[in-house]
């Protein structure tokens, strides 16, 4: 009796044909082994039946770490490549993150306790995995929403990195002088060295406009020097054919100077086609009142967008905006007198405890008012950067992208110099 019976050694890559022979004894039987081998192309090991491995997994692009603002999303994505169908599965600080299953994972929106997440992804097929790096999400301070003229635009794409123009409103002309530049956001006004004393409508503010990036339209800007008796009365009955500023709900006054000794004021207004819902409050208060007058405004959703010390009366006059786009926000305030050399300081203190600077107001003679405003329970620090310089070209060349100049001052030097100080926050 005879068998066959093969055996494959995948080493030699042989295939061996075993002849069995059965031979017969009284009682037993003895199989006998003949053994040919021969050799087999195309044999290997986890062979497809195109004869070829598939292709492992392998990340092509790595997710990026990213610093985002309080409050919106990160995207988190990764680019691979595999043969068959890729599946996706993305972890938090080695955690499975449920329905995470694609590609790209967006984050809900941040709080502070994200800073320092880590995200990363296990990308498979059928035949292998692979993990990618690791990416630190960064949480940074809270970015103003997107149309809200109270915080001069800052960090929106309006304020992207533009160049911007320098302009100057007043030389010595008499009151009624506009500026106005269409598709453009304005800094506040240039204030300290501003006004001859005692001359009648001799007084010079330097203001800069700043252009919309390419494709951006919608906000417009001005700058308005008036008598200063009026000025009450402009606010309601409109200025140079312009709407009344108290009662438009599209416009944000976002600096003012009151000059009594020169009989002039200015102001500077943003106004928007895009965003609308602004209501306008004015309130004259005793400097001691100024803290808890800016308190209370906070706490009712109102943010000082301009402040102006009146030498005539001795008061202070305070001008703040509602905005229905974020009805039943709070915030926290700060109001600090400083003197004109601690101007940047204090600037900087602000911006470090977390606030955005939303008023500068004053003159050298009784220094200046900062009112800072932030989200209540906001804690991180603000980006802020500041140029000085004994010429005003200097500080007028360009910005840094997202962000808004906040105070722009004129504060005494050596002698009888000036020195330009411009304070930019993000």
């Amino acid at each position: 009796m005879r068998y066959t019976a093969l055996a494959f050694n995948s080493s030699s890559g042989k295939i061996s044909v075993n002849h069995l022979r059965c031979a017969t004894l009284p009682g037993f039987v003895v199989l006998v082994s003949v053994v040919a081998s021969v050799a087999c192309s195309g044999c290997g090991s986890g062979a497809s039946g195109g004869g070829g491995s598939l292709q492992a997994v392998s990340i092509l692009t790595q997710p990026a770490s990213q610093t985002v603002p309080l409050g919106v999303t990160a995207t988190f994505n990764v680019v691979a490549s595999g043969a068959g169908t890729l599946h996706y599965q993305w972890m938090e600080h080695g955690q499975p993150i449920s329905g995470a299953t694609a590609a790209s994972y967006t984050t809900p929106d941040v709080t502070a306790e994200d800073n320092g997440e880590m995200f990363s992804v296990v990308v498979s097929n059928d035949n292998s995995s692979v993990t990618s790096a690791n990416a630190v999400l960064t949480v940074g301070p809270r970015s103003p929403k997107t149309g809200d003229l109270r915080f001069q635009l800052m960090d929106t794409p309006f304020e992207a990195d533009q160049g911007m123009d320098s302009d100057i409103l007043g030389t010595g002309v008499p009151a009624g002088y506009l500026l106005a530049d269409t598709n453009a956001t304005i800094s506040p006004l240039e204030l300290g060295g501003d006004c001859a004393s005692n001359v009648v409508a001799d007084c010079i503010w330097g203001v800069f406009f700043t252009t919309l990036p390419a494709g951006q339209t919608g906000i417009d800007s001005y700058a308005y020097s008036g008598n200063y008796s009026s000025f009450a009365s402009d606010l309601s009955t409109g200025i140079a054919q312009q709407p009344a500023l108290n009662s438009d709900s599209s416009a944000v006054i976002t600096s003012l100077d009151l000059e009594p000794n020169n009989q002039l004021y200015a102001m500077t207004w943003m106004q928007s086609t895009l965003s609308t819902g602004f209501s306008m409050t004015r309130q004259v208060v005793a400097p001691n009142e100024v803290s808890s007058t800016v308190a209370t405004d906070g706490e009712n959703g109102q943010v000082v967008t301009a402040v102006s010390f009146d030498d005539n009366t001795g008061q202070v006059n305070l001008i703040s905006y509602a905005w229905n786009e974020n009805a039943g926000e709070t915030y926290d305030t700060e109001a600090e007198f400083v003197t004109p050399a601690d101007v940047a300081s204090a600037s900087t203190a602000l911006a470090n405890d977390g606030y955005i600077i939303t008023a500068c107001g004053g003159n050298n003679n009784d220094g200046y008012l900062l009112i800072g405003t932030k989200v209540h329970g906001d804690t991180l620090p603000r980006p802020m950067e500041i140029e000085t310089s004994s010429t005003r070209t200097d500080v007028s060349s360009g910005q840094v992208a997202g962000y808004s100049i906040v105070a722009n001052v004129a504060v005494p030097g050596e002698g009888n110099s000036l020195v330009f100080t411009v304070v930019y926050e993000k």
